[in-house]
């Protein structure tokens, strides 16, 4: 086993690395024993193309985060939901808890897709963090005691779902990229 010179010892890591083709493949993969088990680079390059499982040089793209950001987003709109249901039919309690339901579902969401909210994927995951927050709220209403509708009386219903869009929207809106102080 190689020494590191910089620990001053046996660091368990080797430095060496196997090229080897994938059956079927059509591609050298660089197979490197510290790396995450599935990580795999194409040979030649930096690092940045991977042969994944849907073949050389593609990506599984976007499904695991939107899959991530959904699953959040039901546990984060159930447990809102069982907390909002607490405050349903008093007075100040009944908009602003569902405002934080919402900033709580948007929140979880938007961090769980790993995104800041920009692009066509943000806008979607934002999206889907305003629906989530709606959802919370009318899980709230149908676990009260006595299971009131989640859409009668609309003079009840609208105001709470909006205080959660809006919470929703609020926490999600990307921050503006401002210039660089040092230049």
């Amino acid at each position: 086993m190689p020494f590191d010179d910089d620990l001053g010892g046996r660091t368990g890591r080797t430095d060496w690395a196997d090229t080897v083709t994938a059956p079927g493949s059509g591609c050298n993969t660089v197979w490197k024993p510290w790396r995450d088990a599935g990580q795999s680079t194409v040979a030649g390059s930096p690092g940045d193309e991977r042969v994944t499982a849907t073949g050389p040089g593609r990506s599984v793209g976007d499904l695991p985060r939107y899959v991530r950001a959904a699953l959040t987003g039901t546990v984060s709109a159930v447990l809102g939901g069982i907390v909002a249901s607490e405050y349903i039919g008093t007075a100040l309690f009944s908009l602003l808890v569902p405002f934080l339901v919402g900033v709580l579902c948007a929140g979880a969401t938007r961090r769980a897709g790993q995104t800041d909210g920009r692009g066509t994927l943000g806008r979607r995951i934002r999206g889907m963090g305003v629906g989530f927050a709606v959802l919370g709220v009318a899980v709230g209403f149908k676990v009260v005691p006595g299971g009131s509708s989640a859409f009668r009386p609309a003079l009840e219903v609208v105001p709470t779902y909006l205080s959660a869009a809006l919470g929703a929207v609020l926490e999600s809106i990307p921050a503006k990229r401002g210039r660089d102080p040092n230049s």
